[in-house]
Protein backbone atom coordinates (compact mmCIF):
# COMPACT_ATOMS: atom_id res chain seq x y z
CA UNK A 1 0.00 0.00 0.00
CA UNK A 2 1.45 3.37 -1.11
CA UNK A 3 0.24 6.68 0.04
CA UNK A 4 0.95 10.05 -2.86
CA UNK A 5 0.03 13.87 -1.67
CA UNK A 6 0.34 15.68 1.72
CA UNK A 7 -1.26 14.07 4.76
CA UNK A 8 -5.11 15.11 5.03
CA UNK A 9 -6.33 17.13 8.37
CA UNK A 10 -7.22 15.34 11.27
CA UNK A 11 -10.91 14.04 11.31
CA UNK A 12 -12.68 11.71 14.22
CA UNK A 13 -12.98 8.05 13.05
CA UNK A 14 -15.61 5.38 14.07
CA UNK A 15 -14.33 3.19 16.44
CA UNK A 16 -16.01 0.52 15.52
CA UNK A 17 -15.06 0.66 12.14
CA UNK A 18 -11.44 0.75 13.06
CA UNK A 19 -11.19 -2.30 15.06
CA UNK A 20 -12.54 -4.43 12.20
CA UNK A 21 -10.32 -2.91 9.46
CA UNK A 22 -7.43 -5.39 8.18
CA UNK A 23 -4.56 -3.20 10.30
CA UNK A 24 -2.47 -6.96 9.85
CA UNK A 25 -1.83 -6.28 6.26
CA UNK A 26 0.33 -2.98 6.65
CA UNK A 27 3.91 -2.85 7.27
CA UNK A 28 4.10 -1.92 10.52
CA UNK A 29 1.89 -2.16 13.66
CA UNK A 30 -0.86 0.27 14.24
CA UNK A 31 -2.24 1.55 18.04
CA UNK A 32 -5.43 2.27 17.94
CA UNK A 33 -5.83 4.82 20.73
CA UNK A 34 -9.27 4.19 22.78
CA UNK A 35 -11.86 6.52 22.26
CA UNK A 36 -11.92 10.00 24.37
CA UNK A 37 -15.82 9.89 25.66
CA UNK A 38 -17.69 13.30 25.70
CA UNK A 39 -14.77 15.93 26.21
CA UNK A 40 -17.97 18.46 27.57
CA UNK A 41 -19.48 15.90 30.14
CA UNK A 42 -18.38 18.23 32.93
CA UNK A 43 -21.40 20.23 34.38
CA UNK A 44 -21.32 23.02 35.07
CA UNK A 45 -21.55 24.52 38.46
CA UNK A 46 -25.54 24.91 39.49
CA UNK A 47 -26.14 28.79 40.57
CA UNK A 48 -27.49 29.11 44.23
CA UNK A 49 -31.17 30.80 44.90
CA UNK A 50 -31.05 33.48 47.73
CA UNK A 51 -34.05 32.28 49.91
CA UNK A 52 -37.12 34.55 49.73
CA UNK A 53 -38.60 36.12 52.76
CA UNK A 54 -41.69 38.14 52.84
CA UNK A 55 -41.26 42.20 53.04
CA UNK A 56 -41.10 42.96 56.83
CA UNK A 57 -41.56 47.05 56.09
CA UNK A 58 -45.30 45.69 55.34
CA UNK A 59 -46.71 46.09 58.45
CA UNK A 60 -50.58 45.06 57.59
CA UNK A 61 -51.72 42.18 56.64
CA UNK A 62 -54.87 40.87 54.77
CA UNK A 63 -56.88 37.39 55.05
CA UNK A 64 -58.04 36.52 51.56
CA UNK A 65 -62.06 35.92 51.89
CA UNK A 66 -63.14 33.46 48.83
CA UNK A 67 -63.25 34.92 45.26
CA UNK A 68 -60.52 37.09 45.86
CA UNK A 69 -57.82 37.95 43.73
CA UNK A 70 -53.76 38.53 43.58
CA UNK A 71 -54.45 41.22 40.56
CA UNK A 72 -57.60 42.22 42.26
CA UNK A 73 -56.00 43.00 45.90
CA UNK A 74 -53.24 44.74 44.43
CA UNK A 75 -55.76 46.91 41.71
CA UNK A 76 -57.46 48.02 45.27
CA UNK A 77 -54.27 49.26 47.19
CA UNK A 78 -52.83 50.79 43.87
CA UNK A 79 -49.79 48.74 43.13
CA UNK A 80 -48.82 46.32 40.51
CA UNK A 81 -49.83 42.75 40.83
CA UNK A 82 -46.02 41.48 40.34
CA UNK A 83 -44.84 43.87 43.43
CA UNK A 84 -47.16 41.88 45.75
CA UNK A 85 -46.25 38.62 44.58
CA UNK A 86 -42.84 39.98 45.25
CA UNK A 87 -43.76 41.27 48.80
CA UNK A 88 -44.84 37.61 49.85
CA UNK A 89 -42.60 35.43 47.98
CA UNK A 90 -45.57 34.28 45.88
CA UNK A 91 -44.35 32.54 42.66
CA UNK A 92 -47.64 32.07 41.21
CA UNK A 93 -50.11 34.41 41.30
CA UNK A 94 -52.65 32.49 40.52
CA UNK A 95 -52.85 29.95 43.30
CA UNK A 96 -53.85 32.24 45.73
CA UNK A 97 -56.36 30.55 48.54
CA UNK A 98 -59.57 31.51 51.01
CA UNK A 99 -57.92 32.16 54.59
CA UNK A 100 -54.55 32.69 53.11
CA UNK A 101 -52.61 35.60 55.00
CA UNK A 102 -50.60 38.10 53.08
CA UNK A 103 -48.71 41.52 53.75
CA UNK A 104 -49.90 44.79 52.36
CA UNK A 105 -48.15 48.04 52.78
CA UNK A 106 -51.91 49.09 53.57
CA UNK A 107 -55.17 48.27 54.45
CA UNK A 108 -57.16 46.91 51.84
CA UNK A 109 -60.93 48.04 50.97
CA UNK A 110 -63.28 45.56 51.81
CA UNK A 111 -63.61 43.16 48.93
CA UNK A 112 -66.99 42.76 46.86
CA UNK A 113 -67.28 39.96 44.87
CA UNK A 114 -69.15 40.29 41.22
CA UNK A 115 -72.59 38.53 41.97
CA UNK A 116 -73.90 36.72 38.56
CA UNK A 117 -77.59 37.53 37.32
CA UNK A 118 -79.64 34.05 38.69
CA UNK A 119 -81.32 32.30 35.39
CA UNK A 120 -84.92 31.04 36.11
CA UNK A 121 -85.54 27.72 34.82
CA UNK A 122 -89.40 26.58 35.25
CA UNK A 123 -89.97 23.21 36.98
CA UNK A 124 -92.88 21.03 36.24
CA UNK A 125 -94.39 19.34 39.55
CA UNK A 126 -96.32 16.53 39.47
CA UNK A 127 -99.11 16.21 41.47
CA UNK A 128 -99.81 12.75 42.84
CA UNK A 129 -103.56 11.27 42.86
CA UNK A 130 -102.86 10.05 46.42
CA UNK A 131 -101.64 12.56 49.21
CA UNK A 132 -97.99 11.26 50.55
CA UNK A 133 -97.60 10.51 53.97
CA UNK A 134 -95.49 13.20 55.47
CA UNK A 135 -91.99 12.99 56.70
CA UNK A 136 -90.02 14.20 59.95
CA UNK A 137 -87.96 16.94 58.42
CA UNK A 138 -85.35 17.36 61.27
CA UNK A 139 -85.47 21.47 62.38
CA UNK A 140 -82.47 23.35 60.53
CA UNK A 141 -80.18 24.45 63.17
CA UNK A 142 -79.52 28.40 63.83
CA UNK A 143 -76.42 29.74 62.39
CA UNK A 144 -74.81 32.12 65.39
CA UNK A 145 -72.53 35.24 64.34
CA UNK A 146 -69.80 36.89 66.66
CA UNK A 147 -68.00 40.20 66.05
CA UNK A 148 -65.25 41.92 67.57
CA UNK A 149 -64.45 43.97 69.37
CA UNK A 150 -68.31 44.88 70.26
CA UNK A 151 -66.99 48.80 70.53
CA UNK A 152 -63.46 49.98 70.72
CA UNK A 153 -62.91 54.29 70.58
CA UNK A 154 -59.82 55.07 67.96
CA UNK A 155 -57.78 58.04 67.03
CA UNK A 156 -58.13 59.82 63.96
CA UNK A 157 -56.21 57.99 61.71
CA UNK A 158 -55.61 55.26 62.25
CA UNK A 159 -56.86 51.27 62.15
CA UNK A 160 -58.23 48.87 64.29
CA UNK A 161 -58.93 45.09 63.64
CA UNK A 162 -62.10 43.30 63.46
CA UNK A 163 -62.27 39.77 63.83
CA UNK A 164 -65.39 37.49 63.70
CA UNK A 165 -66.60 33.71 63.89
CA UNK A 166 -70.08 32.48 62.55
CA UNK A 167 -71.33 28.52 62.46
CA UNK A 168 -74.20 26.66 60.70
CA UNK A 169 -73.99 29.55 58.03
CA UNK A 170 -73.93 29.28 54.40
CA UNK A 171 -73.35 33.03 53.52
CA UNK A 172 -71.40 35.82 55.55
CA UNK A 173 -71.13 38.90 54.86
CA UNK A 174 -69.86 42.60 56.99
CA UNK A 175 -71.52 45.43 55.87
CA UNK A 176 -72.88 44.11 52.72
CA UNK A 177 -69.79 42.29 51.45
CA UNK A 178 -69.01 38.62 51.31
CA UNK A 179 -66.40 37.44 54.03
CA UNK A 180 -65.03 34.37 54.72
CA UNK A 181 -67.18 32.39 57.58
CA UNK A 182 -64.23 32.90 60.03
CA UNK A 183 -61.80 35.34 59.75
CA UNK A 184 -60.47 39.11 60.28
CA UNK A 185 -59.74 41.95 58.49
CA UNK A 186 -58.37 45.36 59.32
CA UNK A 187 -60.50 48.98 59.30
CA UNK A 188 -59.59 52.79 59.22
CA UNK A 189 -62.85 54.65 59.21
CA UNK A 190 -62.67 58.43 59.04
CA UNK A 191 -65.46 58.66 61.38
CA UNK A 192 -67.39 56.67 63.65
CA UNK A 193 -68.93 53.63 62.17
CA UNK A 194 -71.11 50.75 62.88
CA UNK A 195 -69.98 46.98 60.59
CA UNK A 196 -72.61 45.18 60.69
CA UNK A 197 -71.75 41.03 60.52
CA UNK A 198 -74.50 38.91 59.11
CA UNK A 199 -74.30 34.91 58.76
CA UNK A 200 -77.22 33.36 57.03
CA UNK A 201 -78.52 29.69 56.46
CA UNK A 202 -81.15 26.85 56.28
CA UNK A 203 -81.86 27.73 59.95
CA UNK A 204 -82.19 31.76 59.43
CA UNK A 205 -80.09 35.09 59.44
CA UNK A 206 -78.49 36.60 62.38
CA UNK A 207 -76.65 39.91 62.95
CA UNK A 208 -73.59 41.14 65.32
CA UNK A 209 -72.48 44.76 65.13
CA UNK A 210 -69.04 46.40 66.45
CA UNK A 211 -68.94 50.09 67.45
CA UNK A 212 -66.16 52.00 66.07
CA UNK A 213 -65.28 55.17 67.65
CA UNK A 214 -63.21 57.81 65.89
CA UNK A 215 -62.00 60.89 68.43
CA UNK A 216 -62.51 63.83 67.53
CA UNK A 217 -58.45 65.79 66.60
CA UNK A 218 -59.73 67.67 70.20
CA UNK A 219 -62.07 66.48 72.78
CA UNK A 220 -61.95 69.09 75.27
CA UNK A 221 -61.34 66.38 78.50
CA UNK A 222 -58.41 68.70 80.30
CA UNK A 223 -56.24 65.19 79.14
CA UNK A 224 -53.77 65.59 76.69
CA UNK A 225 -54.26 62.30 74.85
CA UNK A 226 -51.87 60.93 72.75
CA UNK A 227 -53.26 61.66 69.81
CA UNK A 228 -53.65 65.68 70.80
CA UNK A 229 -50.83 68.72 70.93
CA UNK A 230 -50.92 72.38 71.96
CA UNK A 231 -51.12 73.43 68.61
CA UNK A 232 -54.52 71.37 67.84
CA UNK A 233 -55.76 71.01 71.14
CA UNK A 234 -54.03 73.57 73.18
CA UNK A 235 -57.42 73.00 75.67
CA UNK A 236 -56.22 69.67 76.93
CA UNK A 237 -52.46 69.94 76.02
CA UNK A 238 -51.85 73.91 76.75
CA UNK A 239 -48.22 74.95 78.74
CA UNK A 240 -47.19 72.36 80.77
CA UNK A 241 -46.51 72.93 84.59
CA UNK A 242 -43.70 74.86 86.02
CA UNK A 243 -41.85 73.89 88.98
CA UNK A 244 -40.72 76.35 91.30
CA UNK A 245 -43.06 78.77 90.41
CA UNK A 246 -44.47 78.69 94.21
CA UNK A 247 -47.50 77.47 92.37
CA UNK A 248 -48.99 73.91 92.97
CA UNK A 249 -50.45 73.13 89.21
CA UNK A 250 -52.16 70.30 90.02
CA UNK A 251 -54.65 70.55 87.06
CA UNK A 252 -51.64 70.52 85.07
CA UNK A 253 -50.38 66.92 86.28
CA UNK A 254 -48.10 68.77 88.96
CA UNK A 255 -47.54 66.93 92.21
CA UNK A 256 -45.20 66.77 95.58
CA UNK A 257 -43.50 63.84 94.23
CA UNK A 258 -42.96 65.49 90.70
CA UNK A 259 -42.04 69.26 91.98
CA UNK A 260 -41.75 69.00 95.87
CA UNK A 261 -40.95 73.00 95.96
CA UNK A 262 -43.96 73.62 94.55
CA UNK A 263 -46.58 70.85 95.93
CA UNK A 264 -44.33 69.64 99.28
Amino acid sequence: MQVSGQPSELEPFDYDAIIVAPLNLLDRAVTIPPPLGNLFATPFPSATTPPCTPRADWTFTYTVPFGDTLSGIAARIGISTASLAAGNCITNPNKLTAGQTIRVPKAVPVFVPHTATPTFTPTITFTPSTTPTPSNTPTPTPPTADLNPPSIGIPPQSCTTLTWTTTNATTVTLNSASVVPNGSMDVCPTSTTTYTLTASGPGGTVTDTSDVTVFPVCNNDGTCQSYENSDTCASDCGNPPVCGNGICETDAGETSASCPADCG
